[in-house]
C-alpha cells in the first residue's frame, strides 16, 4: 500500500472525496486518511449513506458536489 499513498500524495488538482457514514466497503475512515494524502482536498461523509450514497441520498449528495464546485469556481 505504500506505492499507493506516494501516487496518491502525488495528486495537486482539487479533490472532493465523499462516502456515505454507514458505508462497508469504503468506510468513513478509510476516505479520511486518502484525503490525509492529497495536500488540500476536502472529505466529506454523507449522513446515513451507505456504498451507493450518490443514489440512496442523492439530494445530499449533489448537494456536496455542487458545494465544492462552486467554492472551486468562486476561489
Amino acid at each position: 500500500y505504500e506505492d499507493d499513498d506516494m501516487k496518491i500524495k502525488q495528486i495537486t488538482s482539487k479533490t472532493l472525496i465523499v462516502t456515505g457514514e454507514d458505508d462497508v466497503g469504503s468506510k468513513p475512515r478509510m476516505s479520511k486518511e486518502i484525503s490525509k494524502l492529497i495536500p488540500g482536498s476536502l472529505c466529506k461523509i454523507i449522513e446515513k449513506g451507505r456504498h451507493l450514497c450518490n443514489i440512496e441520498c442523492a439530494e445530499n449528495f449533489n448537494l456536496t458536489v455542487k458545494e465544492f464546485i462552486d467554492e472551486q469556481n468562486n476561489a
